[in-house]
Parts: structure tokens; sequence; C-alpha cells
């Protein structure tokens, strides 16, 4: 499934709320190695086609 921009936002905030929470609980970083981590493939393609979309969704990507 091709992923959105909603969903863009969303697992961003996911991966910030995750780095706030450390030390991260064994079951919650297998979900995110299996789960999440594979969408971030995803998202560099989507933020390379459109370099406003970060400013669009109001949220802040670091490098």
């Amino acid at each position: 499934a091709r992923l959105n921009k909603q969903q863009l936002k969303g697992i961003v905030e996911c991966v910030d709320l995750t780095v706030a929470a450390y030390p991260i609980p064994r079951n919650l970083r297998e979900r995110l190695e299996n789960i999440l981590l594979p969408r971030l493939y995803e998202i560099k393609d989507v933020l390379d086609t459109d370099k406003s979309l970060p400013n669009n969704l109001g949220i802040f990507l670091s490098s």
C-alpha cells in the first residue's frame, strides 16, 4: 500500500514519541524494527519527490 501524507505524519509522531520513551521495551523495539522501520524507505521516497511536505504537514525531520 502506498504511504499517504497523513500516515507520514503519524509515523513521524510515533518515532518522536518512541525516542522520548527511552528505554524502549523489547516487544515495542521488535515491533518498530519489523513494522515501522521498513516504512522509512517509503517515507524517504515521498520526501525526495515533495520537498515541501514537512512544512505542509507541520513536522520537523532531522537529517
